[in-house]
């Protein structure tokens, strides 16, 4: 969780201050969008804690993790795409919604989660076959 952290902090340092005023978070209420984030949250969050026991074990830098746990990657991006393909406005955006269940807040900071996933799987160049 600490990666996610620190990744979604760093993307949004860079950021124009103009930029952040586009950057209010997108509230979802219909059920079929709320279902498609929490698949992407899962995937997403499932790849982090991978990562993030990876890096505190010692076993690695976050790109040697990255590297190591490409398989979990994959399945973070092929969730990230199968959302742009069915809503394609919310590239860019920030996703709020709360839990149907138990009403619990969660957020996806969709440029973030591109921007992870892009970056650090160009890191590992062509996998061994």
């Amino acid at each position: 969780m600490r990666l996610v952290a620190m990744v979604l902090l760093s993307f949004l340092a860079c950021l124009p201050a103009s930029a952040t005023e586009f950057m209010r978070p997108r509230p979802l209420t219909e059920y079929g969008d709320i279902l498609l984030a929490q698949e992407l949250d899962t995937a997403i969050h499932a790849f982090n804690d991978r990562m993030t026991r990876c890096i505190d074990s010692g076993a690695g830098s976050p790109p040697e993790c990255f590297c190591r746990h490409a398989g979990e990657a994959g399945i973070a991006k092929t969730a990230y795409e199968k959302v742009l393909q069915a809503r394609p406005k919310w590239k860019g955006k920030i996703l709020y919604w709360k839990n149907m269940e138990n009403q619990a807040s969660h957020n996806l900071i969709m440029p973030a989660i591109d921007h992870q996933l892009r970056s650090s799987t160009a890191e590992c160049g062509p996998r061994p076959q």
